[in-house]
Order: structure tokens, then C-alpha cells, then sequence
């Protein structure tokens, strides 16, 4: 249980600025905007024009090079955070500025934040990560929704984790990315959930240039595709804003890639923070990018000097113009880290800070306010993750931070090996580390461990996985339904919802329309069916409600003649069915063959064993089997003996059929 009572959290709260606008009510705020077709174009740089027709910015309307937006491209409209306040001076009518005018002369605020001087214990609990398919030494993870999507750059392996039901799955491989032939991905930036996609960029080196690469997966599909190419090289930093996705390079060159019309824009150039007159003297290559962070209605850019790596200031982009501002430069003397943005502040988190040095501050963008800030909390924000309204890092600092109240919190210690190199992402409420290598073997592991804090230290953030919506999130990802917690929230909470019960888990109206037309798609398919039947090379037939219905159609071998029938049986019908072929190792007969003969099998290698129940699973190409809990680990030990005398793989499970 947090304890709060040592701080003063209306003191904190006095000489901190606080924006609490979120992601999720900015991106809602933007697709209503485009909905009632509020779109705006792009504009020059500068204040934006009075003019009856907007022209489009010099700096988007290059048609260069492939996937670039044409130049009469609509730019989807960034909505401005519910909570942003007005900046200084402004007006309703101008809206909400990112920035507000900067301070008389420049100077960082001299007031210091000051935390508590003693950390309190956390709690919470660790678990065991279930074993992954595969292991990597330079493992990527990011978190889509409802599962965490895996992948291996070098490889190309990619692998979703559901925490609901602690199973992996494997999926397609990642193109372009083949070790063995030496086609690997250079410096992928981070990967970005889209709401509907994971999208990933890189590049590939080639004799005499780069070629730079994109590429987005689809977890409900398990697919990837190739995306338009990003125009910069080396995109190393990117954010979603959720219309857009803005990338950057280490050179500070910018881009904004539109995953409607699968094309990229050119951002401008982006400038340098505000220096003092002597260091405008030196080189443009010592400065480079170090982050770039999405504040809700605006984006924060952190420069830092390529030597060094010390961050020396901000300098912020306002979509409403298309134009960037300088910002401050950051405290003389300072040694500050790779920021988290929270509570409407950048915060640069590095420890205990060091003799005559700034090593904790924080920046406000709506003030142009730099802080120092005071605190004993051993935790660096370069490898800590925002977790609800804690600043966590659990693995190797075992420190947590509030920025609402200033109060450092201690987590347990967990009993893992020396593991490097680790992914780690948060799902909302749970803090997941996998893979990684051990010690100086290199040997990468297909494990991970599992923080779980205490309810209380994330906010809202837990409301999403308490057990009815976790169950209400299931059944909708079942079905293919959007499921995230906002969408299903206001589901569940409206009284009149007929088509929920009717069903057994909340929808709205239109999504019960769906499944009603996708039962016709199923009427469809026992009529096909029979006619696949009659076929040697029939694997099965079944409808996967998780990608909207389609229905799948499994084969031993692709035969034109027969996927030319089944096209023409599907035509008839007014409207397309949609229907994808698998191609599966045994048909159809072979497993039912197998299922007939399965009980004497069973009953020969162990008469004791009960075997409760059998049954063929068509899309795993095996049969079924559910034994008593106290024979199952029996008959797992005899499963090839099993397999051998079936001739087809087998699912073990445990389980037990009452009497009624």
C-alpha cells in the first residue's frame, strides 16, 4: 500500500505544473475532428495565413522519392488535448499553444523542487514469464492493447504474448530480415503501436548507399506488410499522435508518416534550442538528437550534444502552425538523462546528482521553465518506463518515482540471473522483462520475469484488467471487437445493451449487426463444405470470428482447379464472402480416422488413464485430449507412444467432466 502521509502533496503540487490531458481523449478528440471533416491542411512555416484557401507547406509538397504524400495531401488533424490551458496572451479563438512566450531573459527558474528525503516500500509481487518460442540477444517488445507482439530484428521472429491466458503464439516472420543469408535490419527504431498495427522502421546497407525500410505487423492477423519507405535514414525515435507517426533521426531530420494514405511528409528543419552567443560557433554535426516525446497537442524534441550525450535543451513542434520553436537552453552545469514525459513535464532523472553538477530537473513546455530538482530517489529515467503514474524502473534500480508528489518508492528484490539486455513494457499492470542474455556467455534465454505492483500505486490504469473486464476484453478479441479498455468501458457501463446479454459479453448494436452477417457467411460454408468434402486434399473448414469472420479453408496443396471452384460457389451471393486457404499436413479424414481409434489406443497403453474427452482441432492439424488431472501427467509422459500409435499429434489437457 502506497503510504502518503510523509508528503505534503498540495506543497508538491504548488510548484508544479500539471497537464493530466491523455492519450487516449486526444486521439478521440482528433477522429471526432475528422469527422465532421475539421481537417486542416498543411501550412506555411509561421502563423498560419488568413487566406480563403490554405496553401500547402514548402516543406511537405516534395513528391520526391517514393511513398512521399503528393502535394495537395490532407493532413489528418492533431487534436488539442482537452486539458491544455491557454497559453499567456492567448485567446479562445487562437487556441492552446504548446509553448507560452518565453521568460524576460531567458534564465532557468530558480526555484528548486524538493522531494521527500526517504524512500517507503512499494510491494508488489514477481512472477515467472511463461517460456517463449525463441530467444534473443537484442530482444524488441512493445505492448498492442491486449498482448505483448515480440520480435528478433535480426532474425526476423516475431511471436505475440497474451497475458490473460499466459500463451505464446509464433507468427510470420519479419521480411526482410533473413540472418542466415546476411539480410538483416539495421538500427530499427522503436517499434509503435498504432491502435491497429505495430509499425517498425530501418534500414539496410548497401555498396554505395542505405536503403531505408517500414514495416507494419498486424497482431489480430499475425501478418506483417511493407510500408511506404521512410524519406530520413536511421530513424531511431518515434511517437504516435494518433492520426500520425512522427519519426526522427540522431541528424534531427523529421517525418510524419499517414498510415491512412500509406505515404511520408517532411517536417521542417528542426532548430536549435536557445545558446548562449559563444556556442552558436561551434559545428552543426555536435548537436544530435536524443528523443523526441508526444505531449497530447504538441511534440517535445530533447537535443543534446553528440560528444557528451548531455541534454542542453527542448525545442518543441506545434501541428497547429507546422513550425518549430526554440527552447531554452537547459541549467548550466547540469548532467541530465534521457527524460520521461509525465504530469505535463519532462523529467530528467539520474540518482543522487554529483558534486557542483544538476543531475535532476524537470521542464514544463507550457511555462518554457526549466527546475532543478532535489531528490535522493536512485533512479535514472533513461531506463525507466512511465507506469501509470509511477516513473518505474523495477529491474535494476528497484526504485519507483510519483511526479505528482515527489515520493521515491522502494520495490522488492527478485531472484533472476544476471540478465542483460532484456525488453521490457508495460501492459497497464504488469511490468514484463523478457529474454536477454546471462553473464558473459551470450546465450540468449526464452524466459522473462513478471512485476505486478501493488493496485494503488497505478491509478486508473488498473481499472481495465480487473476480472469482469478482463473477461469482457477476451471475449471481444474472440470476436475480432476493438478492446480497448476506453471502447469497452462505456460498452459495459450502459444499462440497455440487449445485444450484450443476448451474446454473453458487451457489444454495441452495429457490432451485433456484424455477427449476424457473419453467420451468413457461415450458412455459406456448410454448403461448400459438402462439396469439399468429396476432395482428397481436404484439411477442414472453419470461420475465424478474431479477423471479422473470414472463413478458412485448409488444404494439403494449393490446386488451382480447386481454388477455382470455390470461387465460383462463393460467387453467387450478393455480397463477397471472405475466405483465406491454410495448408495444413493431414486432411480432414486422417484426423477423424485417428479420433475413432483413440479410445482403444488409450485404453491399451494405460487401462487406469480416464479419458474424459476427445475431439479434433482442425486449425492445429491434431487431435484433443482431455484426461483426469490424475492421469494426465501419465499419459504426457507416453505422448509419443501415443502419437506413434495414432499417427497424428495430440493435445494433452487436464480436465473432468461432472454427472448433472
Amino acid at each position: 500500500m502506497l503510504d502518503t502521509t510523509l508528503l505534503d502533496a498540495e506543497a508538491w503540487r504548488s510548484g508544479v505544473t500539471m497537464s493530466r490531458g491523455t492519450w487516449t481523449r486526444t486521439a478521440r478528440a482528433a477522429r471526432a475532428l475528422v469527422a465532421v471533416a475539421m481537417v486542416a491542411t498543411l501550412l506555411p512555416t509561421g502563423p498560419p495565413a488568413m487566406a480563403a484557401e490554405p496553401s500547402p507547406s514548402p516543406s511537405a509538397t516534395s513528391t520526391t522519392g517514393a511513398g512521399m504524400c503528393p502535394a495537395d495531401h490532407i493532413v489528418p488533424t492533431v487534436g488539442v488535448s482537452p486539458d491544455a490551458t491557454l497559453a499567456p496572451g492567448a485567446t479562445p479563438a487562437q487556441g492552446a499553444a504548446l509553448n507560452g512566450p518565453p521568460p524576460s531573459d531567458g534564465a532557468p527558474d530558480p526555484s528548486v523542487l524538493r522531494s521527500p528525503p526517504t524512500d517507503i516500500p512499494l510491494g508488489g509481487t514477481w512472477s515467472a514469464l511463461p517460456r517463449s518460442p525463441f530467444a534473443s540477444t537484442n530482444p524488441t517488445v512493445v505492448w498492442a492493447g491486449d498482448r505483448m507482439v515480440a520480435f528478433d530484428p535480426r532474425r526476423g521472429r516475431t511471436a505475440t504474448y497474451d497475458p490473460l491466458t499466459r500463451r505464446w503464439e509464433e507468427h510470420q516472420h519479419m521480411p526482410g530480415s533473413d540472418s542466415a543469408n546476411g539480410e538483416t535490419i539495421n538500427g530499427p527504431s522503436p517499434p509503435v503501436w498504432t491502435g491497429s498495427e505495430v509499425v517498425v522502421l530501418g534500414y539496410r546497407d548497401r555498396p554505395d548507399s542505405i536503403k531505408s525500410l517500414g514495416f507494419a505487423f498486424v497482431p489480430a492477423r499475425g501478418r506483417w506488410r511493407a510500408i511506404a519507405p521512410p524519406p530520413i535514414d536511421d530513424a531511431r525515435e518515434a511517437v504516435w499522435t494518433g492520426s500520425l507517426l512522427l519519426v526522427a533521426a540522431p541528424d534531427r531530420q523529421v517525418a510524419a508518416y499517414d498510415p491512412a494514405a500509406d505515404c511520408w511528409l517532411r517536417l521542417p528543419e528542426m532548430p536549435l534550442p536557445q545558446l548562449p552567443e559563444n556556442a552558436r560557433t561551434w559545428r552543426a554535426m555536435e548537436w544530435e538528437l536524443d528523443s523526441i516525446h508526444w505531449t497530447g497537442d504538441g511534440l517535445l524534441a530533447v537535443v543534446t550534444t553528440e560528444s557528451s550525450r548531455v541534454p542542453i535543451g527542448v525545442v518543441s513542434f506545434d501541428p497547429g502552425t507546422w513550425s518549430w520553436e526554440p527552447g531554452p537552453q537547459a541549467p548550466p552545469s547540469s548532467q541530465l538523462s534521457r527524460p520521461v514525459y509525465a504530469e505535463g513535464r519532462l523529467w530528467f532523472l539520474f540518482g543522487d546528482p554529483a558534486e557542483d553538477t544538476i543531475s535532476n530537473a524537470t521542464y514544463d513546455p507550457r511555462t518554457r521553465q526549466w527546475q532543478a530538482l532535489e531528490t535522493n530517489c536512485a533512479i535514472t529515467s533513461s531506463w525507466a518506463d512511465l507506469t501509470g503514474r509511477l516513473i518505474m524502473q523495477p529491474r535494476w534500480e528497484r526504485r519507483a518515482w510519483d511526479p505528482s508528489t515527489g515520493q521515491c518508492y522502494r520495490i522488492p528484490r527478485v531472484k533472476d540471473r544476471a540478465r542483460t539486455g532484456g525488453a521490457e513494457v508495460w501492459t497497464g499492470r504488469d511490468y514484463l522483462i523478457w529474454s536477454g542474455a546471462y553473464g558473459d556467455s551470450g546465450r540468449a534465454f526464452p524466459d522473462g520475469i513478471v512485476y505486478r505492483p501493488p493496485r494503488k500505486a497505478v491509478t486508473a490504469d488498473t481499472r481495465p484488467f480487473s476480472d469482469k473486464l478482463r473477461r469482457a476484453i477476451s471475449s471481444r478479441r474472440k470476436n475480432g471487437f476493438d478492446t480497448d479498455p476506453d471502447v469497452v468501458r462505456p460498452i459495459m457501463r450502459d444499462p440497455y445493451q440487449p445485444k450484450s446479454r443476448q451474446h454473453g459479453f458487451p457489444m454495441t448494436e452495429a457490432e451485433s449487426r456484424d455477427l449476424l452477417t457473419r453467420s451468413s457467411f457461415a450458412g455459406r460454408a456448410s454448403d461448400i463444405q459438402r462439396w469439399l468434402r468429396t476432395l482428397p486434399t481436404f484439411g477442414g473448414l472453419w470461420q475465424d470470428q478474431r479477423v471479422g469472420g473470414d472463413i478458412v479453408i485448409a488444404l494439403t496443396e494449393a490446386d488451382h482447379e480447386v481454388l477455382r471452384g470455390i470461387d465460383q460457389r462463393f460467387t453467387p451471393y450478393d455480397t463477397p464472402t471472405p475466405w483465406r486457404l491454410v495448408i495444413v499436413p493431414r486432411t480432414e479424414r486422417e484426423l477423424k480416422r485417428a479420433l475413432w481409434r483413440v479410445g482403444a489406443v488409450s485404453k491399451r497403453l494405460d487401462p487406469a488413464a480416464m479419458l474424459w474427452a476427445a475431439g479434433v482441432d482442425l486449425s492445429g492439424g491434431r487431435l484433443s485430449l482431455t484426461y483426469d488431472p490424475d492421469d494426465v501427467a501419465r499419459m504426457r509422459a507416453r505422448k509419443q507412444e501415443l502419437e506413434r500409435a495414432l499417427g497424428v499429434p495430440v493435445r494433452i489437457t487436464s480436465g473432468r467432466v461432472r454427472d448433472t
